[in-house]
């Protein structure tokens, strides 16, 4: 059986609502989708953002700051370390867009 992290799931969900505003007001009109990666070891953590159009974004230090809490989230909470969390996101016809998220633990 799989151990699921013990914290608050409501914060992890606020933390995620804001990563994603963070990561979709750096999209162009015409991107269809994004993807963020972030890989961790220990408290130190790497950010990569991309879309269909933009290989390569910088991460302003709002969206950062945003990742930091969703690290410290799994430090402080978390049954097992976090490695990597990734993000993607993909717009729909009516323009709305659909995230779906995939978290990389330690093994036990």
């Amino acid at each position: 059986m799989r151990t699921l992290p013990e914290f608050p799931l409501d914060l992890h969900a606020d933390i995620d609502v804001e990563i994603g505003y963070l990561v979709l007001r750096e999209m162009y009109e015409d991107d269809d989708s994004a993807d963020l990666l972030i890989g961790v070891e220990g408290d130190q953590y790497s950010v990569t953002l991309k879309s269909t159009l933009q290989p390569i974004i910088f991460p302003d230090d709002d969206l950062l700051e945003s990742v930091g809490k969703l690290v410290s989230l799994h430090i402080e909470y978390g049954a097992r370390p976090l490695r990597a969390a990734t993000y993607h996101y993909d717009k729909e016809s009516s323009g709305s867009w659909v995230m779906s998220a995939k978290f990389d633990y330690e093994p036990v």
